[in-house]
């Protein structure tokens, strides 16, 4: 909770991604779609908060320009339903899109759940990394656009975040972890800390916040 709390405060200024990592049902989704919301309600009474399930309008095995097509409309759609002007889908590159957003000068929480689903394209296909990259403005400072982001494929999601080309930002660079912890009880894990993050010992319904 402090450390959820922390990151919504210093968004602005610093880190606009978190990344909600965690085993399968551990809470990931339920932190990003109940806590998440309450406290950045709490900080910005006034910001729009977009829920985007990946895994309900994505299709796995699509190929990467359908992936990105079909985040451009859903997208989209809540804008204009939020009172955005931004324009029709079909005039717009998901950039575009983004950046009519951020111009609008309300601050903006996208909460993302299976993010991984994008990029599971369709076999013999790359997927579009860097068209991701642009959605969550990773190279862009002093954006009036946030995002948390989890999934129940978080490796995979992370496998892909590493190969977003630079350009000056590396995606870990801009983002700040949180590890929902699991039920499985200390005495049962016997890595260190230190040298496997991922699998530090667990005590049930934690978060632990780390800074890439």
């Amino acid at each position: 909770m402090q450390n959820l709390t922390a990151w919504v405060e210093d968004c602005v200024s610093s880190r606009r991604i978190c990344a909600i990592n965690g085993m399968v049902k551990t809470g990931k989704s339920t932190v990003l779609t109940r806590l998440l919301p309450q406290i950045i309600l709490t900080k910005f009474p006034n910001a729009d908060i977009c829920f985007l399930d990946f895994a309900s309008f994505l299709s796995a095995g699509s190929e990467p320009g359908a992936m990105e097509e079909r985040l451009l409309k859903e997208v989209c759609s809540w804008a204009t339903g939020a009172g955005f002007h931004v324009g029709p889908a079909d005039q717009l590159t998901l950039n575009q899109l983004m950046d009519n957003l951020d111009r609008s000068g309300r601050t903006v929480f996208f909460l993302i759940d299976q993010v991984q689903r994008f990029f599971q394209v369709q076999e013999g296909t790359i997927p579009t990394w860097d068209i991701l990259k642009g959605f969550l403005r990773v190279s862009r400072e002093d954006s009036n656009l946030h995002f948390a982001i989890t999934g129940s494929g978080m490796v995979l999601a992370w496998q892909s975040f590493v190969r977003m080309t630079p350009n000056g930002f590396i995606f870990p660079g801009v983002c700040r972890r949180f590890s929902s912890r699991g039920r499985t009880p200390s005495r049962s894990w016997t890595m260190p800390d230190r040298n496997f993050w991922p699998l530090q010992p667990m005590k049930p319904r934690e978060m632990n916040c780390q800074t890439c």
